[in-house]
């Protein structure tokens, strides 16, 4: 039910994202939410939750705005991949490496994707500019603290619930 409910709401990031947003905002001003919701999924779902829910929305980008078809998926997996081997088992609270974490994989990625991008079209060359990288991740690092604030919570309230449903394990009795 939790990954059903996180499925749900990244589906209306998907909305937001790529309908509504365009309308009210220049490309270079919205931040991205799916990337930001596949690294949340990243720190507290498990890897196969976590790949079905960012396998998903890599597919759903690239049906509504991909311009080279297969690559949104393929880049979201390593993005929940890296960041989950990189937060496994981590002695360092959570808190303290999450948005460095976000800013930095949103910059290798952004880098990665232009040079995936212009060596599978040469001739569709975008223009590569540090100045939208830098813009992009600042609103992605400013976006991410309300967003991890909520769907932490809505994650520990599902979590919450789900688990006060459970019955008790009673001991069994013995027999004399």
């Amino acid at each position: 039910m939790l990954m059903f409910l996180f499925w749900i709401i990244g589906v209306l990031l998907v909305v937001t994202q790529t309908s509504l947003l365009p309308l009210y905002f220049s490309a270079t001003f919205t931040p991205d939410f799916i990337f930001i919701f596949v690294t949340f999924c990243a720190y507290r779902f498990s890897w196969v939750q976590g790949v079905i829910l960012s396998f998903s929305f890599g597919w759903m980008m690239d049906v509504l705005t991909a311009v080279h078809l297969g690559f949104f998926p393929l880049e979201y997996l390593v993005i929940f991949s890296s960041l989950k081997l990189l937060t496994a088992n981590s002695p360092v609270k959570a808190v303290v490496y999450q948005l460095p974490l976000v800013g930095f994989a949103y910059v290798l990625w952004k880098i990665c994707s232009f040079v995936l991008h212009s060596l599978a079209h040469p001739e569709y060359f975008t223009d590569w500019s540090s100045q939208q990288l830098i813009y992009g991740t600042v609103l992605v690092l400013l976006a991410a603290i309300p967003c991890y604030s909520l769907f932490g919570t809505i994650y520990e309230k599902v979590e919450k619930l789900l688990t006060s449903k459970q019955p008790p394990r009673r001991r069994p009795r013995k027999l004399l």
